[in-house]
């Protein structure tokens, strides 16, 4: 919880820092050849509202949460979210590494019939990106990133059920990994010291389906950093045997951006 406060507030305080630098200290960017291989790391804090129905087992009450970025530090136990991307010329491999850990009791409904429980849902979730991408440049300053490749997921839920009149009365866990074929596109517009980019991709599997968006504005404070921001969509289906599991998460982004 510390770890994600510090995060968030570093992460307000760069932003800070780009703008108070006199932008003529600041070199120009480079041309880059087709020969040279360029590597960006992004690591980044995502405030994520969680929303949709997470069931455990067809024998447990279903869970529902609803919880919006706003109240993330009251759920959050931990995160860490981190992109990295190579690219030579034209072609490039983009990789995504998602992690988060929530606990949720008063954004959760469960319900059995007419009854009303009340409980508290575990979930901890891991998903990894990985998508080559061929690239064109349509105008000046702008390019676009045809994606495929593959979304690891793993989840893992763990669901203690209330009664009425206290004390527990169901207690269950559920891990499950899958993966998804993706495919998707990127668009990147860079004038001047910005690069606005959007990027989105679909992805399925057997009895599984995602869909995301991203849209960041990263402004470069040196020839090598930059602060970014925006915001981020994921939804994703699990529908295998008995078990619902279809989980929306939204919210803003911030973080940096390192070249070289």
């Amino acid at each position: 919880m510390r770890l994600a406060i510090g995060l968030f507030v570093a992460g307000l305080l760069l932003p800070a820092a780009a703008w108070a630098q006199d932008p003529a200290d600041i070199p120009p960017s480079t041309p880059v050849s087709d020969d040279e291989v360029v590597v960006t790391l992004m690591p980044y804090g995502w405030l994520a509202g969680v929303s949709g129905p997470a069931e455990v087992s067809p024998a447990l009450p279903r869970p529902e949460v609803d919880s919006d970025s706003r109240s993330i530090f009251d759920n959050l136990n931990f995160f860490g979210f981190a992109v990295g991307e190579v690219s030579k010329g034209r072609v490039g491999v983009l990789a995504d590494v998602a992690y988060v850990d929530f606990t949720f009791d008063k954004e959760l409904d469960l319900r059995s019939g007419a009854t009303l429980f009340s409980g508290a849902l575990d979930l901890k979730g891991a998903i990894t990106t990985i998508e080559g991408f061929y690239r064109f440049e349509p105008a000046e300053d702008v390019d676009l990133d045809l994606l495929a490749g593959v979304k690891v997921f793993w989840l893992d839920l763990d669901l203690q059920v209330e009664g009425p009149l206290g004390g527990t009365l169901f207690q269950g866990e559920a891990e499950d990994t899958w993966a998804d074929f993706a495919v998707g596109a990127r668009v990147r517009w860079t004038p001047g010291r910005w690069t606005f980019s959007a990027l989105g991709d679909i992805g399925a599997g057997d009895d599984t389906s995602d869909w995301g968006v991203m849209l960041l504005a990263d402004y470069r404070v040196t020839r090598h950093l930059g602060v970014v921001g925006g915001y981020r969509w994921l939804e994703f289906d699990y529908g295998k045997g008995d078990r619902d599991v279809n989980l929306t998460l939204d919210g803003p982004v911030i973080g940096a951006t390192w070249t070289f």
